[in-house]
């Protein structure tokens, strides 16, 4: 199809891929669909790692953003996320957690949609169970260390979730990854490039930036409206608070953070 050979490898792509955002609003099996297709593509180990992590990009985005994704479904590919973490993290005693990219790419994937439907989640029956029941203490402590590889403003929002909500507290995994920080500049590029290893953060269905077509997404887009800060315990640090909502709004999609910036400055 068009949209595996040419949408979804695309990394900056902006709106194009609205077009499915669109296509699966309109019925719940297109939406089933589209994201059985993409879990199929991040499990499939003859796929590209590259088009895989996308893949997983393309999960958390849609189950973020879209306001046609149940909590019912989301809960069902948390499920999914989960076992497949755990059995991952089981199966690879491999030190060499550069190559791990897809496993950090499904954490960051479960991670951001976490911050985002969290409400949604705890609101449900024996929903505190099940978010305790996916594990996240071991996830977030495994050897494969994924918040060292996530994006740090999706560590920053899902920490502070995590810990309002007293589902886990990471930020001692935080604060060891950041006493490390000085001893991974001395890493070489090849180790930093490795195959295998995370590509850059990309949520394909961040923000939709253009008017005239915007009446046709905007009914079906979630936008993310927690505030972190009046629910922080005071007993905390300032750096445990560093959150920055708008950018997590935003992500850090290269392609969204240039088209931003564009119409910022022709907007005057």
């Amino acid at each position: 199809t068009i949209f595996d050979k040419v949408i979804l490898p695309t990394q900056e792509c902006c709106h194009v891929q609205y077009l499915m955002f669109y296509i699966c609003s309109l019925k719940q099996d297109l939406c089933d669909g589209f994201l059985d297709y993409l879990w199929k593509k991040v499990q499939d180990l003859k796929v590209g790692f590259i088009y895989r992590q996308i893949a997983a990009f393309y999960i958390g985005s849609v189950l973020s953003r879209a306001k046609y994704v149940s909590i019912n479904t989301v809960t069902a590919c948390f499920d999914l996320m989960s076992s497949w973490i755990h059995r991952y993290i089981n199966a690879h005693t491999s030190q060499d957690v550069g190559v791990h990219g897809t496993f950090h790419s499904v954490c960051q994937a479960m991670f951001y949609v976490f911050s985002f439907r969290i409400k949604e989640l705890l609101n449900m029956p024996d929903g505190y169970r099940h978010l305790q029941s996916l594990n996240f203490d071991r996830i977030v402590t495994c050897r494969l260390n994924p918040l060292k590889y996530c994006d740090k403003t999706i560590v920053q929002n899902f920490a502070s979730t995590a810990r309002n909500h007293q589902i886990a507290y990471v930020y001692p995994v935080i604060e060891k990854n950041n006493r490390n920080l000085l001893y991974s500049a001395f890493e070489s590029k090849e180790e930093s490039n490795s195959t295998g290893s995370m590509i850059r953060t990309f949520f394909p269905f961040d923000p939709y930036l253009l008017k005239k077509s915007k009446q046709w997404i905007e009914p079906h887009f979630r936008i993310y409206n927690h505030s972190h800060k009046e629910e922080d315990l005071e007993d905390h640090t300032d750096d445990e608070m560093d959150v920055n909502d708008e950018l997590f709004s935003y992500s850090c999609s290269p392609g969204f953070t240039r088209v931003r910036s564009v119409l910022k400055d022709a907007n005057g």
